[in-house]
């Protein structure tokens, strides 16, 4: 074949150079890292309600009699100090951390191939009991609890994600209200006085319930893209 013929000019225009793969490669690594970033600026300003609400909940009596007990003692009350302004902020991390890991934990199964595979293989050869009308009521509940299994997993893995963001919603709605109180935000919205409503807090109430987990998911879907596409330059 020709160096100028048509055919190889097809071929050499459709074939990415090694320099525009490692460009592609580069431009998605920042894109992944640049997505990290925001993740944990997210994860902050999503941290920062459960502050506000663990010091709200929790009095400051009992923390500032504890300091005042073992303020003379050498080195332990500067640590105490120091762990005792930084303990709304703790507990408010770890609070959010455990909501937030139930939150994501049936994306993170999902994504899981190898998990979602043998959970399908199980679900197909899992026996099933029939439910028959003369069963003993305990014995007939067993058998629909163990009709459930495989797939119960990941039921259960949604509804406890499911309930993580009712309660994400209550302490959140509670630092960021969109009206006064809820029953005014509920009278409202049925009343149809959109403009009454603290629109800004409803931001901060939607970045804060959705924000992470959205972003998470996009990282999941660029590492996705990552890994294919090292694979095909790989081949």
């Amino acid at each position: 074949m020709a160096p100028g013929s048509p055919s190889s000019r097809a071929s050499s225009s459709g074939s990415s150079t090694p320099r525009d793969q490692q460009s592609s490669k580069s431009l998605l690594k920042i894109l992944y890292w640049i997505v990290v970033a925001v993740i944990l600026v997210c994860a902050y300003a999503n941290i920062r309600p459960y502050e506000i609400a663990v010091r709200h909940f929790f009095s400051y009596q009992v923390s500032g009699q504890f300091l005042r007990a073992i303020s003379h003692i050498p080195i332990i009350n500067g640590l105490a100090v120091i762990f005792g302004a930084s303990l709304t902020w703790i507990i408010g991390t770890l609070f959010w951390a455990l909501l937030q890991s139930v939150e994501i934990f049936p994306v993170i199964l999902q994504r899981d191939k190898a998990f979602m595979r043998t959970l399908i293989h199980a679900s197909e050869q899992h026996q099933k009991f029939e439910v028959r009308e003369t069963d003993d009521p305990t014995l007939a509940a067993l058998k629909r609890w163990y009709n459930l299994f495989p797939s119960v997993t990941i039921a259960r893995a949604r509804n406890a994600a499911l309930f993580c963001y009712v309660i994400d919603f209550l302490v959140v709605s509670a630092v960021y209200p969109p009206a006064r109180n809820f029953g005014q935000a509920v009278f409202y919205i049925m009343s149809g006085q959109w403009s009454r409503l603290n629109w800004v807090n409803i931001l901060y109430l939607l970045l804060t319930l959705f924000a992470v987990d959205l972003l998470i998911r996009f990282l999941f879907w660029l590492g996705e893209i990552i890994y294919f596409m090292k694979s095909a330059h790989r081949n």
